[in-house]
């Protein structure tokens, strides 16, 4: 009996430390600074990766391939029309 009540109160703190734990502030919290260009002069792109290389893949395979592109100009980039070609062979 008494270990059973032990084990229930160690249980219990240990719930209790869980949830002061996920609670408490992680650290003191900052605004972001403003971006900076890193670029002057106009919109200009900087890719997160230039290819992508999958090797050979069955024409009826699906692939996927994401990438991050980001405006590091010091004025807006507007992006109108996107143009992807896939090429056999490329």
């Amino acid at each position: 009996m008494v270990t059973r009540r032990r084990a229930g109160f160690l249980v219990l703190v240990g719930l209790t430390g869980l949830i002061a734990a996920c609670a408490a502030p992680a650290g003191p919290r900052s605004e972001a600074a403003p971006a900076v260009p890193k670029h002057s002069g106009g919109p200009r792109l900087a890719f997160d990766n230039r290819s992508i290389d999958y090797g050979n893949v069955e024409f009826s395979q699906q692939v996927k391939a994401s990438f991050q592109i980001t405006n590091v100009g010091d004025q807006r980039l507007a992006i109108r029309k996107v143009d992807v070609k896939a090429v056999e062979g490329c």
